[in-house]
């Protein structure tokens, strides 16, 4: 990772912010359930050493290419390294994109 990943910056849930180095996988469109229901956002992984950062709580937030994700889950944890599921909704998406979901 360290030499093929990609410079990411973290921001924890008190606003700490860690920039790492990281494998960032491709977006996806993802299906979701939550309290208001199913929706679908995007979603991609981040993974990262666990030297660099100790963990990414969900709700904290990844930046990735000045977009901005938010974890949503850990897939899994070992003794050096840890793989996140990061969201962003449609709506930002397109916000940020300027753009509709056909161009995304």
């Amino acid at each position: 990772m360290r030499n093929n990943g990609r410079s990411v910056v973290h921001t924890d849930l008190d606003d700490t912010e860690t920039t790492l180095t990281a494998a960032v996988g491709p977006i996806r469109l993802d299906d979701v359930e939550d309290s208001r229901g199913r929706t679908d956002r995007y979603a991609r992984y981040v993974i990262f050493y666990v030297s660099d950062l100790a963990h990414a709580p969900n709700g904290s937030k990844f930046t990735i290419d000045s977009e901005d994700w938010t974890v949503r889950d850990t897939e899994y944890e070992s003794e050096t390294a840890i793989r996140v599921t990061v969201i962003q909704s449609i709506v930002a998406r397109r916000a940020l994109a300027g753009r509709t979901r056909e161009h995304l």
